[in-house]
This record gives C-alpha cells, sequence and structure tokens, in this order.
C-alpha cells in the first residue's frame, strides 16, 4: 500500500512544515525594516535558522532513539539523561550562535568596512532565547508522538525546524528591538 502510516505521518508532517515556513516569512517580510537596521543582518538569517532545526532536531532525535532503545522510559524519563542532552543542546547553541555572530561581523566589516558589534550580540542573546523556547517543545513534542503510536523520526525533524524557524525569526526580532 502507498499511503501507509509512515506516509501519512511524513505528508502531514511536511504539510505543516510548508505552512510554517510561508509563517516564518511572513513575519520576516513583515519586519524587514527592524532588520535592517542593523547592517551585516541578512548574513545571520539563513546560518541562525538552520542552527536551530539542526541543533533541535539532533536533540529530538536522540530522545526518540532513546524510546526506541528502551534507554529513555516514556512514563518516566531518566532526568540525568535528558538533562545532560538539554544541557548539551543548550551549550551548541550558545556556542554555534556566538560564532555565526563573530563569522557574520567579520564578513561584514570585510564587505563594508563597517564593525558592528550588534552583529555578535544579537544572534547570541537570540540563540539563548530561542533555545529556551525550542527544547522543551522538542522534548515534550517527541514524547507526546511516541505515547500516541506514531513514530518521532517521522515527525519531529520537520515539525521541530519549522518551529525552531519561527521561534529564530521573533527571537531575532526581540533581540534587535532590545539592543538597537
Amino acid at each position: 500500500m502507498i499511503f501507509d502510516k509512515s506516509f501519512k505521518e511524513i505528508f502531514s508532517a511536511q504539510l505543516f512544515a510548508i505552512v510554517g515556513g510561508i509563517v516564518a516569512g511572513i513575519v520576516l517580510a513583515t519586519y524587514r525594516e527592524m532588520i535592517f537596521l542593523v547592517p551585516g543582518m541578512l548574513i545571520v538569517i539563513p546560518g541562525f535558522m538552520a542552527m536551530r532545526g539542526n541543533i533541535s532536531g539532533t536533540f529530538a532525535s536522540r530522545i526518540s532513539s532513546g524510546l526506541f532503545l528502551g534507554i529513555i522510559n516514556p512514563n518516566k524519563p531518566d532526568q540525568k539523561l535528558i538533562s545532560g542532552n538539554l544541557n548539551g543542546s543548550f551549550i551548541l547553541a550558545v556556542v554555534v550562535s556566538l560564532s555565526l555572530g563573530i563569522i557574520a561581523s567579520i564578513f561584514n566589516y570585510v564587505i563594508t568596512g563597517v564593525f558592528v558589534y550588534q552583529i555578535i550580540l544579537i544572534p547570541f542573546f537570540a540563540g539563548i532565547l530561542s533555545n529556551f523556547l525550542l527544547n522543551p517543545i522538542t522534548f515534550f513534542a517527541t514524547m507526546y508522538f511516541y505515547k500516541k503510536g506514531y513514530d518521532p523520526n517521522n515527525i519531529i525533524g520537520p515539525v521541530v525546524s519549522t518551529i525552531g524557524d519561527v521561534t529564530s525569526i521573533v527571537s531575532l526580532l526581540l533581540v534587535i528591538i532590545i539592543i538597537t
């Protein structure tokens, strides 16, 4: 049968990703003037958005693998294992956000000859903010889908990437408002 359970799960997750991508694009287009206030922000946005989905997708994959291997009990998750993965995800997001800001500021300086310190601070603080939003969503969504009998590996990647896109844009905009 061509439309088996896995196909339906993957198809639904991809539809969610399409709608979420459109929402993120609309938010980004609506507030583009705010983004243009900080020279070089267009260098940061693609990397920042990809980073959120990649880190959270990896976190979700580790939780999902633990559930399928029986290492994580869905009714009583191992706090040490979960907190270790959460901490690793958080540290990775902070380091990558800071690195992204530094690299973007160097490129901005080389291209425009202007050093903008905000280009380092914005992805750093936005990375922390979006991580606080996205990590709990990722964990609870993975557990929810698993408990409901769905395969989180089919669903959670596109879902978390999409939610990550939206939270990334919102986090960047909030930090731009605060810093500028």
